[in-house]
């Protein structure tokens, strides 16, 4: 939020009452070009809007990307597809951000059109595809329907981009090497015992 909070006009207080020194990546948005004020462990004025420069930056702060991990296991688990092919799904799509919306309308992790699989949300909790749990669990529904109806994955993933006469599976190519990239990340990380 605080990221997102440097793109908006004005300035915005955000507290954090529950722990201490969550606020400590304020210095790479403040590298990157952000106008931040640490003002205690709890609490950063952010004033926006400012043009971010790219920065490789590094979290120690897992639980967003726990949670992202959680929803996908769940969603793999209830769709009857590989989570880690969730997960790259959501990196090509969105950049694993929670409210990206596209000009054509599709929303979230997953970058769902609404106007198409509005029962699928209504099935999953009704809630909003902004809503990152709900997104991802009606994502995994849509793709593995377009695998179904397609018969391949690679086919499924096409139609899910919207770019099914594409002859060459750009998408697909994408999508499949984002997930090998991760998988071989997981691999590393379990052998070193990081």
């Amino acid at each position: 939020a605080i990221t997102v909070a440097t793109q908006a006009s004005g300035s915005i207080m955000f507290h954090d009452w529950m722990f201490s020194g969550r606020m400590y990546f304020t210095d790479k948005l403040v590298g990157m070009g952000a106008k931040i004020i640490l003002c205690d462990p709890y609490r950063c004025l952010v004033q926006g809007p400012n043009r971010l420069l790219s920065e490789k930056m590094e979290s120690p702060d897992i639980r967003a990307g726990m949670a992202l991990l959680l929803a996908a296991l769940a969603a793999g688990e209830r769709a009857d597809l590989d989570p880690m092919l969730i997960v790259a799904v959501m990196a090509i799509e969105s950049g694993f951000n929670p409210i990206a919306e596209s000009p054509m309308g599709a929303q979230g992790l997953m970058q769902v059109i609404p106007r198409f699989h509005q029962d699928k949300l209504d099935a999953v909790s009704g809630s909003s595809l902004l809503d990152p749990i709900a997104n991802i669990h009606v994502g995994a529904l849509v793709l593995k329907e377009y695998i179904r109806l397609t018969g391949s994955l690679e086919a499924g993933l096409q139609q899910y981009a919207g770019a099914a006469s594409d002859g060459d599976a750009l998408y697909a190519a994408k999508v499949l090497a984002e997930r090998q990239r991760i998988e071989s990340a997981v691999r590393r990380i379990s052998q070193t015992g990081a």
